[in-house]
Parts: C-alpha cells; sequence; structure tokens
C-alpha cells in the first residue's frame, strides 16, 4: 500500500502555485499525501539562459481509480520561484504558479513502469517585489496561462534536447518531464525574450510522510 501510494502521488503536480495549501478540500478528499514538489523549467534554445527552479511542499488531495487518479487542483501547494540576481531594470522578481481551480490534472499508470500527467493548466505570475511583499492586489509584470500541459517519466524532446523522468520507490521520489511553449504576453523583456520559447519542465516530487496517510 505504501509503495502505491506513492506511484498514485508521483505525479500530482504541476508546476504549482499561489494560494495556500488547501490540505483538506471538502468532500472531494478521499486521499492526501504530503509532499515536497521542485519544478525546473529550461530555455533550451537560449543557451545562455540558466534553468529556473520553483519549490513547494504540501498535502495533494486525489481521487482513486482503477488504474489512475484525478487530483483536486485548489489542493497542489505553491511552488515559488525567487529570483537571487535579477536583470538589472528589477531590484526584485518573484515568480508563482498555481494549478488553476476547478481543473481537472489526471494521473495514469496503465503502461507502469512510465507514469504520465495530463490535463494541467497553470497560471503563471511575475512580480518585481519580494514574495513577502506579494499580495493579491498585487500588479504582475506578467500574466499567462499554460494549458493542458502533460508529463512523463518517459523520455521527452524539445527542439533536440531530450529529459527523461523515473521512479525511485527507495527515497520515495518521482521526476516527471513535460514540454511547453511560453505563452505571449505584452510586457517588453518578457515579450522580446521569453515569449514563444520552447522549454522542457522537470517536476521532482518527493513523499514526505508515506506512513501518515
Amino acid at each position: 500500500m505504501r509503495y502505491f501510494k506513492f506511484i498514485v502521488i508521483v505525479v500530482i503536480l504541476v508546476i504549482g502555485l499561489a494560494f495556500a495549501v488547501a490540505a483538506q478540500a471538502g468532500e472531494r478528499c478521499e486521499n492526501s499525501v504530503s509532499v515536497d514538489i521542485a519544478a525546473t523549467v529550461r530555455f533550451v534554445t537560449i543557451p545562455d539562459a540558466p534553468p529556473m527552479t520553483a519549490a513547494g511542499s504540501g498535502d495533494i488531495c486525489y481521487v482513486l481509480g482503477e488504474k489512475s487518479a484525478k487530483i483536486v487542483a485548489e489542493s497542489v501547494p505553491p511552488l515559488v520561484y525567487a529570483e537571487l540576481d535579477p536583470p538589472d531594470e528589477l531590484n526584485e522578481l518573484t515568480v508563482i504558479a498555481e494549478v488553476i481551480p476547478g481543473t481537472t490534472p489526471h494521473l495514469e499508470w496503465t503502461a507502469f513502469p512510465e507514469v504520465e500527467l495530463a490535463g494541467v493548466d497553470i497560471r503563471v505570475r511575475a512580480y518585481a517585489m519580494k514574495l513577502a511583499a506579494v499580495t493579491s492586489g498585487s500588479d504582475a509584470l506578467v500574466d499567462v496561462i499554460f494549458s493542458d500541459l502533460s508529463f512523463s517519466t518517459g523520455k521527452v524532446e524539445a527542439e533536440g534536447v531530450g529529459a527523461e523522468g523515473y521512479i525511485d520507490a527507495e527515497t520515495m521520489t518521482a521526476v516527471l518531464v513535460g514540454k511547453a511553449l511560453v505563452p505571449p504576453y505584452n510586457y517588453s523583456p518578457y515579450k522580446e525574450w521569453l515569449a514563444d520559447q520552447p522549454v522542457l519542465i522537470e517536476l521532482k516530487v518527493r513523499m514526505r510522510n508515506p506512513y501518515g496517510k
């Protein structure tokens, strides 16, 4: 049961979120698991661009099927990226993502050991301020939506650059990989350098409390 629960969680993510974790999402939370999540974005066509990693942790709720699980989007924990060395025109930079409430990401393992996570819609916002200063009324420099993302433990390739996920039952860790195009937005530096660029996204999920729930 411990290993099975880990497989269910293994990909419950997708790059992260801006509101507080809904650890118990009402009656819909049939099952939950405590996880640490890190999402790393690589700009494969911009050689000098460093990878960006956002991280978070919390309890994720899911509804279990025979060889699948539906994730409660509202329960996915926040993933936050804080830039230590922002561009010259910015004193501070914080990027926050959230799985869009009301959507239903779903996890499938019909071809196990390959696991797939699909139907992920994410809202990503960037702020020219420290995380502690970001409020619901803060103006975002960039506010975009990544629609219908999918991730897999199999090999994924973007513009000739590949990555592959895995499941490590001993450490209760899984890595899933996906790809996307950066959505357009009318903020000048973003529009010039990042919009429409292909990216690889690596999601690392580690179960924190395999015995608790």
